[in-house]
C-alpha cells in the first residue's frame, strides 16, 4: 500500500524502467513506464537512475527513448575504458551499497524518508535498506496504486 509520494525517486535501469538488455539495440520501456515518468515529472517529484549497468549505455538508451526525466545518473564506466577512468570507477560503489543513494538525497536536499528506490533487485533492495528509504518491487500491483496516486 502507497501511503504518500516521494520527493525522490531513484530508478533502477534494467528490467525496471526497460526490458530489453540496452547492449542488443533494441530497448523497449517496461509497461507504463512512458507514462508513469511523464506523470512524475507533472507531479515534480524528482527522478534519478542509479544503476550497476554502464552509464555510457543508459544515456544512449535515455538519448534513443528521450526520456528528459532524469536530473541525475549513477553508473559505472565499462571496463574497456577503465584503464583510463581509475579514478572515476574507485569513487563509485556497487549497490547493494547505500552510496549511491547518500549521494542523491545530499545532492538533492531532501530528506531519505521521502525517497523511494524503485528496483527489481536483491541488489536494490539491500541498498534501499542499508540507506533507510523505501524499496518498491516494480510489478503491476505497485504500478497501478502508483498510478492511481499520480492522477
Amino acid at each position: 500500500m502507497i501511503s504518500k509520494l516521494p520527493a525522490l525517486i531513484i530508478w533502477d535501469w534494467s528490467k525496471t524502467l526497460i526490458t530489453d538488455d540496452i547492449r542488443i539495440n533494441h530497448i523497449k520501456p517496461m509497461p507504463h513506464i512512458p507514462y508513469i515518468l511523464s506523470l512524475c515529472k507533472k507531479k515534480n517529484i524528482t527522478q534519478c537512475i542509479l544503476s550497476n549497468g554502464d552509464i555510457r549505455s543508459i544515456i544512449s538508451g535515455i538519448r534513443d527513448l528521450q526520456w528528459w526525466y532524469f536530473k541525475w545518473i549513477n553508473g559505472y564506466i565499462s571496463t574497456d575504458f577503465f584503464e583510463t577512468n581509475k579514478q572515476l570507477n574507485s569513487q563509485i560503489e556497487y549497490k547493494p551499497s547505500a552510496k549511491g543513494i547518500h549521494q542523491a538525497v545530499e545532492y538533492f536536499k531532501c530528506s531519505i524518508n521521502d525517497v523511494w528506490m524503485i528496483g527489481d533487485s536483491s541488489s536494490d533492495q539491500f541498498a534501499a535498506k542499508a540507506a533507510d528509504c523505501e524499496w518498491k518491487f516494480p510489478d503491476e500491483e505497485f504500478f497501478s496504486q502508483f498510478i492511481d496516486m499520480l492522477k
